[in-house]
């Protein structure tokens, strides 16, 4: 069963897909989903298959993109310098788990399909399997490389 459009558009849902032998996690921010992804069952699933892996990383090995967020959340900073960390947290415990982490760019644009790297694991030379991930070719939703300008995106095309 697919969520409601009202459903996306007011939930922050995170979801997963692997594109190019590289586990994505991704978080919606209130944007449209895939229509791969938008299958509630399917979808809850993989998300409680994720939340229970363990850790393969730790924290200090995460590689966050330190200089695209910080402009992103720059008028914010100024009043509560910790928003920062809040931010980061959710996506280094998704990269800890082997995941290249994501958020949606354009939040104020719920159509947009446009996202940027948070965060990736130090290696990309990981196991990491689960079966239920959907595999995305070709498809629509891009990460948007050039906006973000760090060298470890190439590797997602």
């Amino acid at each position: 069963m697919e969520y409601s459009e009202s459903y996306i558009f007011s939930k922050d849902i995170d979801w997963f897909f692997k594109m190019n032998n590289r586990y994505i996690h991704v978080a919606s921010a209130g944007g449209k989903l895939p229509a791969i992804i938008n299958d509630r069952e399917k979808l809850r699933q993989i998300q409680y298959e994720v939340y229970n892996l363990p850790y393969i990383f730790s924290a200090e090995e995460i590689r966050i993109n330190q200089g695209f967020i910080r402009q992103l959340l720059s008028p914010q900073l100024n009043d509560n310098p910790q928003i920062y960390d809040s931010y980061v947290e959710s996506f280094t415990n998704f990269a800890r788990k082997g995941f290249i982490s994501c958020d949606r760019t354009e939040i104020e644009n719920e159509m947009s399909n446009i996202y940027h790297v948070v965060c990736v694991p130090p290696s990309f030379d990981f196991g990491l399997q689960i079966e239920n991930i959907p595999i995305i070719i070709n498809q629509d939703y891009q990460l948007n490389i050039n906006q973000i300008g760090i060298k470890f995106l190439d590797i997602v095309k």
